[in-house]
């Protein structure tokens, strides 16, 4: 799998994420570039973090796997993760944006940790189709961080009236790629 396919689907991932960003800058007053820049690096390190702990967890077992097994078991988390995030976003309901006097760099942190979960199990699948571990640490400090500011700039702005189109969008690329994944090195 090249360093682009897997790109996108930490993209699709990372719109997960987009959605929480946006729907929190909807609730939050006097968002200043410089709070923007904290919060969206306060989640790049977290999924930083997260990658990091992923690798660690494959590197247990992948040197037990065949290229096809580990290839069909990543598929399968990323099919995962991508149905559970089209899930996620199709039963979401409409936010009511009240506005959150609390919301700070504690928050986004408890907030961060919260929407990592996703991206451990997405370390595993990059670590089990051969991403090396610097390559999925950049992608997911420069994809979180970027998505963050955009989503934060778009919700402040328009609030959160595109949560459900990104979220379902998010989820349906990582069910693709992982079909594609799946269909490429598995079922040949």
């Amino acid at each position: 799998m090249s360093f682009f396919q897997a790109l996108l689907i930490f993209l699709g991932l990372s719109l997960d994420s987009f959605v929480v960003m946006m729907n929190k800058a909807a609730t939050v007053r006097n968002l200043t570039i410089k709070k923007s820049f904290l919060f969206a690096g306060i989640f790049a390190i977290v999924d930083v973090g997260a990658i990091l702990f992923g690798y660690g967890i494959a590197s247990t077992f992948k040197a037990k796997l065949n290229l096809e097994s580990s290839m069909g078991f990543a598929a399968l988390i990323i099919f995962a993760i991508g149905l559970y995030i089209t899930i996620k976003a199709y039963k979401s309901t409409k936010l009511e944006e009240v506005l959150d006097k609390n919301f700070g760099n504690k928050r986004c942190f408890l907030l961060a940790m919260e929407t990592s979960l996703d991206t451990l199990f997405l370390g595993v699948s990059l670590s089990l189709i051969g991403i090396t571990l610097a390559e999925g640490v950049s992608m997911a400090l420069f994809v979180t961080f970027v998505t963050s500011m955009v989503a934060q700039l778009l919700g402040y702005r328009h609030g959160s009236t595109y949560s459900k189109v990104f979220g379902m969008s998010g989820g349906c690329l990582m069910i693709v790629f992982s079909l594609v994944l799946m269909l490429r090195f598995v079922i040949q």
